[in-house]
């Protein structure tokens, strides 16, 4: 936001924000005055759009953007004023500005070159080619993960066998902690939900095999949901999650050394650098340091 000099112009003097329009011989003036921000970007652009030029686009005639009055603008007030002198040169009103400080200027003269960029045009596919197009990726897509998942099976059946070949290079702790932080401390809440979803279970298949006389039958189907069906499936989730979050800070983590490592031997081969040079100039250091000392011992004539 760009305002005027305040010392040259109290701010309780400022008028409000708006503007006024006059013929001026062949001269059509839009008189600015106040604040052209964007508190007051919806009042101003309601009132210019009702703003109607009552001269014939002739060249006699011409327009003038008087913003003398104007006591601060923003990128918002800019665009107006430059909207409103665009429509009337495109009208065949030949518009100029007066008044503008050197700040103004600039900030309009940017807001003129940007506003006559050229946007860039989104790009509208029919609805088949779009549904070609996914279908495709999708397609695509399975048959990446495909390659992916027999890749991993692939580095995890060499990294077994060389295991066997190799039992030296298997680290016992790296594999334990995993199990212990995403499979043993996950039994208690676990084993919690599995009650819980046990409980509305069996209190729903009560409720519905009562009719029937096949109230024992509840027992036999919460074991079977259980062992066979939601407890695998909670059990896989739970740990999926607790996996992810246990090796997702150890990732970042991993990608921050990764990021930091070269900044690391900047700075250590800066000190070896450095280091260096102060051994290589010690001699000469010490040589100076002798004659600066023998200079500022007395003569006998200072004794004197």
């Amino acid at each position: 936001m760009l305002k005027r000099d305040l010392t040259l112009k109290l701010s309780t003097q400022a008028r409000a924000p708006g503007f006024r329009v006059e013929l001026h011989g062949t001269t059509f003036r839009l008189i600015a005055s106040g604040a052209w921000t964007v508190a007051e970007a919806t009042q101003i652009d309601a009132a210019l759009k009702r703003l109607r030029v009552p001269i014939p686009p002739t060249p006699e005639f011409t327009g003038e953007m008087d913003i003398a009055g104007i006591a601060e603008i923003d990128t918002a007030g800019a665009m107006l004023l430059q909207r409103t002198a665009a429509s009337w040169s495109a009208g065949g009103l030949r518009t100029r500005y007066s008044g503008a400080t050197e700040a103004f200027r600039i900030l309009i003269e940017e807001v003129k070159s940007r506003s006559g960029a050229e946007r860039p045009k989104i790009e509208t596919r029919a609805p088949l080619k779009q549904f070609v197009d996914d279908g495709t990726k999708a397609i695509t897509g399975v048959g990446t993960d495909a390659l992916l998942l027999t890749n991993f099976l692939g580095e995890v059946t060499f990294a077994l066998g060389r295991m066997i070949k190799e039992p030296w290079r298997f680290r016992m702790t790296s594999f334990v902690h995993p199990l212990d932080h995403a499979g043993l401390r996950a039994v208690p809440i676990i084993a919690m939900i599995c009650l819980l979803i046990g409980a509305v279970v069996m209190q729903q298949g009560v409720v519905q095999l009562k009719p029937f006389g096949a109230e024992p039958f509840a027992v036999n189907m919460v074991a079977i949901l259980a062992l066979r069906e939601v407890g695998i499936l909670l059990t896989a989730i739970m740990v999926a999650g607790r996996w992810s979050k246990m090796v997702y800070p150890q990732s970042l983590l991993f990608i921050a050394l990764l990021l930091i490592m070269p900044c690391i031997g900047f700075a250590f081969g800066r000190w070896v650098r450095a280091k260096r040079f102060q051994n290589e100039c010690r001699p000469l250091i010490d040589r100076l340091e002798q004659v600066l000392a023998t200079m500022q011992e007395p003569t006998e004539s200072d004794r004197i």
